[in-house]
């Protein structure tokens, strides 16, 4: 069966958007089951910390919810929640159960924007939900691929998700750029010397290796952000 991947970021009013926009530098990744959720929280400036802390707990309430537990592990800040139903009011989650499209968990909040990725089952689904995401909310869709194999590879970080969206052109140059050495330490070769050796002007070949990377960075970014280890929290507080 065909489905389809797609990964987007999106703004819009929202708690922890309002949050995230307050706090571009932290990194808020979400897993959920609907009822209680698992919020992991790192890059707060220990400056900063008390300040990030209040405003998480007011976006919490006011969505509905309440802190289970809250622990610091490995400098990160995770907390358990459990919700009242309330956040339905301003979660994307009831539009994308409303199309029918499977979330990849997790969710991650930073710099302002909310990233997800997405599997649909239709075409026409796909193109419903962003019309209604539109209408409320400012989206940028960074990948987009259509796959023929199992849902469960789609699960992970797949190359179909990685590589969505590269002509082959601009595959090509990666494939030479990692060949050539380029993106070794030091590095063996330059974009010259890759262009050179294939025959093309360096600025043409520059072009496609840019546009490649650009692409592709673009495509791991939620999972970079969720794993970049940035200053610890300065403390801790459990609730049980």
């Amino acid at each position: 069966m065909a489905h389809y991947d797609v990964g987007f970021k999106l703004r819009h009013e929202c708690p922890f958007n309002a949050l995230s926009k307050q706090f571009p530098s932290v990194v808020l990744g979400w897993w959920t089951n609907y009822d209680q959720d698992v919020l992991e929280v790192s890059g707060v400036n220990p400056v900063t910390t008390e300040l990030y802390e209040t405003g998480l707990q007011k976006a919490i309430q006011k969505m509905g919810g309440s802190i289970v537990r809250q622990t610091l592990k490995d400098s990160t800040l995770q907390l358990v929640i459990s919700w009242d139903g309330k956040k339905y009011e301003y979660s994307t989650s009831r539009v994308f159960m409303k199309h029918g499209c499977l979330v990849l968990q997790p969710t991650i909040h930073t710099d302002g924007w909310e990233w997800y990725r997405i599997v649909a089952f239709a075409e026409k689904d796909v193109k419903a939900l962003f019309k209604e995401l539109d209408g409320s909310a400012e989206v940028e869709i960074v990948s987009k691929s259509v796959d023929e194999g199992t849902v469960r590879e789609n699960m992970v970080v797949t190359p179909s998700s990685l590589l969505a969206g590269l002509t082959m052109n601009q595959a090509e140059a990666l494939v030479l750029a990692l060949d050539s050495g380029y993106y070794r330490v030091p590095k063996k070769s330059t974009t010259e010397d890759v262009a050179t050796r294939v025959g093309v002007p360096r600025t043409t070949y520059e072009e496609h290796l840019r546009k490649a990377e650009s692409k592709v960075m673009l495509s791991v970014a939620p999972y970079i952000q969720l794993h970049v280890r940035k200053p610890a929290l300065k403390k801790s507080r459990r609730r049980e």
